[in-house]
C-alpha cells in the first residue's frame, strides 16, 4: 500500500468536526464564559462594595477616636481671637465646638506650645477637624482645617453642664472678667450618615468646671502661643 493510499484511509476513518459541530461547540463556549463573566462580575462588584464599606467604617472609627482623643485632653485654657477678643477655653453649638487641648505633640522641637486650639463642624456633608498653629491669634491668622468623614448628614453635639444637665450649647454663662465657666463634664457627639444612621458617642473631659480668667488678666495664663 503506498503512503497517499494510506492516508486517504486514515483521513476518511476519522473525517474530524463538521462545520455545524464547530459552530455549536462555539455557542456552548460562549454561554459558558458569558455565565463566568457574569457570575465574575457580581464577585468583583461585591468585593467592591465591601472594600468601600470597610473604608467608610474605618473612616468613622478614625474621626471618633481623633475627637476622643481631642476631647480627652482638653484643658481649661481661654485664647484670645484674631481681634484680640477673649474666647472660652471651649465653646460650641449643637453643630460646631472649638477648645483648646494640651498634649500637642512636638518630635521636631520647634519653638511652640505643646497646647492646641482645634475645633470640628459640618461644611456641607463633610465633617472637618479644624486646628491652629498658635493659641492667641494675630490678625491673618488661618485655620488649617482637614476632612476626616464625608457623606455626613448631621453632625450634633450637646455638653454635660455641673448639675448633670445636658445643653446645646457653651459655655453656658459668662460673667465680667470671665470667658468661661470652664469645661463641661461631658460631651455627647452624634454623627449621622445614610449607610450607618445616627451614631452617638460620649466623650468625658478631663476638667472641671472653675472658672478661668482671660489671657492677660491680673491671675495671669497658662501656656503660650
Amino acid at each position: 500500500m503506498t503512503p497517499t493510499a494510506a492516508h486517504r484511509r486514515a483521513s476518511a476513518a476519522s473525517p474530524g468536526f463538521t462545520l455545524i459541530e464547530l459552530l455549536v461547540a462555539l455557542a456552548i463556549f460562549a454561554i459558558l464564559a458569558v455565565m463566568a463573566y457574569g457570575g465574575l462580575d457580581v464577585v468583583l462588584k461585591a468585593r467592591d462594595r465591601a472594600e468601600v464599606e470597610a473604608q467608610r467604617i474605618a473612616d468613622l472609627q478614625m474621626t471618633f477616636t481623633l475627637m476622643e482623643r481631642d476631647v480627652e485632653q482638653a484643658i481649661n485654657r481661654p485664647v484670645r481671637d484674631e481681634f484680640g477678643d477673649a474666647e472660652a477655653a471651649m465653646r460650641g453649638t449643637s453643630s460646631a465646638i472649638e477648645f483648646t487641648r494640651a498634649g500637642w505633640r512636638n518630635p521636631a522641637g520647634l519653638p511652640r506650645s505643646e497646647m492646641q486650639r482645634v475645633g470640628y463642624d459640618l461644611d456641607g456633608h463633610d465633617l472637618r477637624r479644624i486646628s491652629y498653629g498658635t493659641l492667641d491669634r494675630a490678625p491673618g491668622t488661618e485655620p488649617r482645617d482637614t476632612t476626616v468623614i464625608g457623606d455626613v448628614e448631621e453632625f450634633d453635639i450637646r455638653y454635660m453642664a455641673p448639675t448633670g444637665e445636658w445643653v446645646p450649647y457653651w459655655p453656658m454663662t459668662a460673667t465680667s472678667g470671665q470667658t468661661s465657666p470652664g469645661l463641661p463634664l461631658a460631651i455627647e457627639v452624634t454623627v449621622e450618615t445614610k449607610q450607618w444612621g445616627k451614631i452617638t458617642r460620649l466623650f468625658r473631659t478631663p476638667g472641671g468646671v472653675a472658672a478661668t480668667p482671660a489671657p492677660g488678666t491680673s491671675s495671669g495664663t497658662t501656656g503660650g502661643t
